[in-house]
């Protein structure tokens, strides 16, 4: 069976087996430094075309600015779907904001994210020296309910 993830492997048609070999160039997006982990990918990205040979994973068909790396990215490496990520709404060991709401009052307190997190995501902070349980619920903003 071809796996599409390499260029040669065998295919069944009616009944027998051929060994398919493939030659062709894709457009990739190759990092044109090295990009560090949660560091955005647009301004290090470049489209060149590669012979095919194989992929680890799918490599990204367009790049937008909310994507990061995962993971560091190695200079001239090709860009794809495991080494990349949406921006996280909060990022670990940055400030954030802290909501807590109480009936008719709000407070707001400053803190800091102990993990990534995204919209809805329950995610632990730092917040006067202790750890609490907070939920992303904007940029940069959290509540503890």
């Amino acid at each position: 069976m071809l796996n599409p993830k390499q260029n040669s492997g065998s295919v069944k048609i009616d009944g027998k087996y051929y060994f398919v070999k493939i030659k062709a160039k894709l457009p990739v997006f190759v990092a044109k430094k090295v990009i560090y982990k949660n560091s955005p990918i647009a301004p290090y990205a470049v489209k060149k075309e590669v012979d095919f040979k194989f992929f680890y994973s799918k490599p990204l068909e367009n790049v937008s600015e909310d994507l990061v790396a995962s993971k560091i990215i190695s200079k001239n490496a090709i860009i794809n779907t495991s080494n990349t990520k949406q921006k996280p709404l909060v990022m670990k060991n940055k400030k954030i904001t802290v909501e807590i709401k109480s009936q008719n009052i709000t407070i707001t307190s400053p803190a800091i994210a102990l993990k990534d997190g995204n919209m809805g995501d329950i995610i632990p902070i730092e917040m006067n020296k202790k750890i609490l349980k907070a939920k992303v619920i904007a940029p940069g903003l959290v509540t503890i309910e």
